[in-house]
């Protein structure tokens, strides 16, 4: 947002195994985005299906890098169908199953747009100063589970071979789940002007 970009943002949703106080949560967060940047879109990607598919025929030492590269597949799709440049994710560098160079160079295969990682740097103190001083850290805390939480394997992957996890996600069933997740993304926007004032 600083540099000039309009930053929109991708929800993805999974009833019934989140509550729809999540999307909330998600929503609440996008209005006070909008102090920022006068106008966030949000797209809620219904996600569950594709979630289901990979529980059901993956490794489970590999789901979660199966489901950050149907994620990055997701955006890739919404965001050329909507005229975006690029995509933005909130990894940073670390030691979790998709955080580490290996499994990045995974995931981001699934898309030819650059991706931005602003956080890639910092460590988890870093980035919760950030969202106490932009007012979303409190919000970001509540505790309704969300999709990154659900199936997580005990012991992930953490430096995938890049051509057997490429092979491995080609097999996995999951390109009409990922098709059905696109065709009935919902977009809600979010304007600052139609905002009630936020009292403090």
């Amino acid at each position: 947002g600083k540099r000039g970009l309009q930053v929109d943002a991708i929800y993805y949703h999974s009833p019934p195994y989140v509550p729809e106080k999540t999307r909330d949560k998600i929503r609440t967060i996008a209005e006070v985005l909008c102090e920022y940047f006068g106008q966030i879109i949000v797209y809620t990607v219904p996600f569950a299906e594709v979630q289901k598919t990979i529980q059901e025929n993956a490794n489970p030492r590999e789901t979660t890098l199966h489901t950050r590269a149907a994620m990055i597949a997701i955006a890739d799709r919404i965001a050329k169908s909507e005229g975006y440049n690029s995509i933005i994710t909130g990894e940073s560098l670390g030691q979790v199953a998709s955080q580490t160079p290996e499994s990045m160079r995974f995931t981001q295969s699934y898309t030819d747009l650059p991706i931005f990682r602003p956080l890639v740097g910092m460590n988890k103190e870093e980035i919760k100063d950030i969202a106490r001083m932009i007012g979303t850290y409190d919000i970001s805390i509540l505790p309704y589970e969300d999709c990154c939480t659900l199936f997580t394997p005990k012991h992930p992957i953490i430096k995938p071979n890049f051509e057997i996890i490429k092979n491995n996600f080609s097999r996995l069933p999951i390109e009409k789940p990922i098709d059905t997740a696109v065709l009935n993304t919902e977009k809600e926007v979010f304007k600052l002007s139609e905002l009630k004032v936020r009292t403090v």
